[in-house]
């Protein structure tokens, strides 16, 4: 996929919603941020990375707070970890918490905008929003 052609459609695709990105291509990687964001039920607002690669892999992570108490995060990540098929979780070399997803491939836009529209989905689900709230609640 070329990434100018992602990048559009990204930016067709959040246009009507209240998530502001900021678009960088560099190295072969579209990346998409937006800062700052909400989920209702969380204490914490998160950054939402989108990454396109040109060999159509795309990667979507949602980066939290630095983790304060890392052996109770410990505990949530790995039950985050067995019960979701779609996400995996981890703490970064820098302490924040990521919840990631990557998408094996999106040949074209319209795979891309499914892919990408499906996971905001998932992530703003209640129950999946249950699961993230004792993380949110020891990060800062």
């Amino acid at each position: 996929m070329k990434l100018e052609s992602a990048k559009k459609v990204l930016m067709k695709f959040f246009a009507d919603t209240k998530l502001q990105f900021d678009f960088e291509i560099e190295d072969g990687v579209l990346s998409a941020k937006a800062k700052g964001v909400s989920l209702t039920g969380l204490d914490d607002d998160i950054l939402i990375v989108i990454s396109v690669y040109e060999n159509d892999a795309v990667s979507i992570e949602f980066i939290f707070d630095k983790v304060q108490d890392r052996a109770k995060a410990f505990e949530y990540i790995n039950e985050i970890n067995r019960t979701s098929a779609w996400m995996k979780s981890y703490i970064d070399s820098k302490d924040f918490l990521v919840v990631q997803h990557s998408i094996l491939t999106a040949f074209d836009e319209d795979a891309l905008i499914e892919a990408v529209g499906f996971i905001l989905n998932y992530v703003s689900d209640e129950k999946f929003i249950e699961k993230l709230k004792p993380l949110s609640l020891i990060t800062q």
